[in-house]
């Protein structure tokens, strides 16, 4: 169950990994860890900038909106597939995700 819930949700602080094959088949799950995995794939690009400071601010501006845009994109997916209690849980981890993004840019950074 463990190495499973973390194949699905995946890890920020490296690349993203394979898709488990629990979810092969089914286009929902599949469409919603794609979009997860390019969530974490941007968490990753915009570790890497922070860690580079606000000289980077308009990168950093860039993912963070991409990030948030994949987390929208991910709970409309929940929204219109109630009946997916997994994509509701990713839902969860992917605005926490967004959220959080948004609280470690840089204070000299002020994304529109």
């Amino acid at each position: 169950m463990c190495v499973l819930l973390f194949f699905f949700l995946g890890c920020g602080g490296s690349q993203p990994h394979l898709k488990s094959e629990a979810l092969i088949g089914d286009p929902v799950l599949e469409r919603v860890q794609d979009m997860r995995d390019r969530q974490l794939k941007k968490l990753w690009e915009f570790d890497n900038f922070v860690k580079q400071g606000e000289a980077h601010c308009n990168e950093m501006c860039a993912l963070h909106t991409q990030i948030c845009t994949l987390s929208t994109k991910i709970c409309g997916d929940g929204a219109a597939n109630k009946s997916h209690k997994r994509i509701a849980a990713v839902c969860e981890v992917a605005t926490k995700t967004c959220r959080d993004t948004n609280l470690r840019l840089p204070e000299g950074c002020w994304c529109p």
